[in-house]
């Protein structure tokens, strides 16, 4: 229930200035949500444990479990909850509260306390020499708005050309981001990118006079990719990316950080095992300088991630220690599942196949991408252990099976990753094929190795 959901994300500290917030007549002027509320406090992170009847009738005692007056009044209280997570980040985000309140004085017609703040902004962007995108654009929009009200001509011009310089590097950097996105494979696949695009990008960034670090960064990894994605220029690029991302804003250096720590990923994930070391050493690097965390807590996917290049880099001791310091601050979503499909993966890399298909089977979720992970190393146990016992054939094969229908079934998927799963399903089923003849020919086994090197969407090619 997305209700759930939103109270489990709420920080336990956070709850009291909740309730407060609930009570407070200006947001709201009914009793039911405050009550609701309350009941359900005690059962943050464990609602999977909680009885909606029971609380149904510290409610509304003596009646019958009317589904749709609670479902009204679950949807009542997240309306709110909305609206005080709101209200709790911008009291953690001043700068966005100066553009609120720059965007309030200007709607109620405030002309001298809007541009008094919208100067205050100004101000403060330039002292922080500023690379973020979007607060390239805030104070575009800032330069354009004194412009067009300031009463001095020379302040006019000053502010116009601002405004001119600003909207240049706020344009070539939304036209890196979109191609470094591209590139990692995050949107957009099915765009065809053309050298003469790539080149015309990086040309016009050399024209700039004075190009940002985070401009810089973009046109790196777009070399990496007219340098053929080789691991030479991987390394060199992200030496390059790690002496100079301290100039670079936290979230602008996480963000280039993780798509340089997926391309390296994908390079490996297509045979190329010899990038298992440096996408190691980026994710050391990054756990090190706490560049993955977000608001005091490590994502359940990069906590995955670094744990299996730790197990493929064979660096044990680096593990342990890693898993012992950083369970503790995995968010509370899918928690438990995260841990266990991660000591699934440690077990599989170590070549521990039986415990590791034994731990996925005891794990569920309804979480897509979750699934899909924890399915495909179901494939891949089988698979191994199909090679080295022959009695693991059927199960192995009814795993595919069940595996091609999930995918099928999942529209949300992008149509080319359908593929590269499906190819990984079908490539898996023939070597299990193959495994099973006692007497491979040379020309069969070349025929199989070949077809899944010049398979081109294709998932742990490796």
């Amino acid at each position: 229930m997305k209700l759930f959901s939103l109270l489990d994300a709420i920080p336990k500290r956070e709850l009291k200035s909740a309730e407060k917030f609930l009570c407070s007549p200006y947001f709201n002027q009914k009793e039911t949500p405050i009550l609701l509320f309350q009941l359900l406090r005690p059962w943050h992170q464990r609602f999977d444990k909680l009885d909606k009847a029971a609380i149904f009738q510290e409610l509304r005692p003596a009646e019958a479990f009317d589904a749709k007056w609670w479902n009204d009044r679950c949807s009542e209280l997240y309306r709110l909850l909305e609206t005080f997570l709101q209200l709790q980040h911008l009291r953690k985000a001043p700068s966005q509260q100066q553009q609120l309140k720059r965007a309030a004085m200007k709607a109620y017609k405030l002309q001298k306390p809007f541009l008094k703040t919208t100067t205050s902004i100004v101000s403060d962007f330039e002292q922080a020499d500023t690379t973020l995108t979007i607060q390239h654009f805030q104070l575009w929009e800032c330069y354009h708005d004194l412009y067009t009200h300031s009463s001095s001509q020379a302040e006019r011009l000053k502010y116009e050309q601002k405004a001119q310089h600003q909207l240049d590097l706020y344009y070539w950097t939304q036209k890196l981001a979109l191609q470094a996105n591209i590139s990692s494979g995050t949107q957009g696949k099915e765009l065809a990118i053309a050298p003469t695009y790539w080149k015309a990008i990086l040309h016009q960034v050399d024209q700039l006079e004075k190009p940002p670090d985070t401009l810089q960064s973009y046109r790196n990894l777009i070399r990496f990719f007219e340098e053929g994605c080789s691991l030479a220029s991987y390394e060199k690029a992200t030496t390059a990316f790690i002496d100079s991302q301290l100039s670079l804003p936290n979230a602008e250096t996480s963000f280039l950080f993780m798509i340089w720590c997926n391309l390296g990923s994908g390079q490996f994930s297509k045979g190329q095992t010899n990038f298992i070391q440096p996408v190691f050493k980026l994710y050391q690097y990054g756990i090190e300088k706490g560049l993955f965390l977000q608001q005091g807590y490590l994502p359940g996917t990069i906590y995955i991630n670094s744990c299996v290049m730790a197990a493929k880099a064979k660096a044990n001791t680096w593990l342990a220690q890693f898993r012992k310091d950083y369970r503790p601050l995995l968010k509370p979503y899918l928690k438990e599942e995260t841990l266990a499909l991660t000591q699934a993966f440690v077990a599989f890399h170590q070549e521990q196949f039986l415990e590791a298909r034994a731990i996925l089977d005891n794990i569920s979720t309804n979480d897509l991408h979750f699934r899909i992970r924890l399915h495909s190393l179901s494939v891949r146990c089988l698979l191994e252990l199909h090679l080295l016992n022959d009695s693991f054939y059927q199960v192995l094969s009814s795993r595919i099976r069940a595996f091609k229908r999930m995918i099928n079934n999942k529209q949300k998927l992008h149509r080319q990753r359908r593929d590269a799963y499906r190819n990984f399903a079908d490539l898996t089923m023939d070597l299990a094929k193959l495994g099973r003849n006692s007497s491979i020919t040379t020309n069969e086994h070349n025929a199989l190795q070949q077809k899944i090197n010049t398979t081109s969407s294709l998932v742990l090619k490796d």
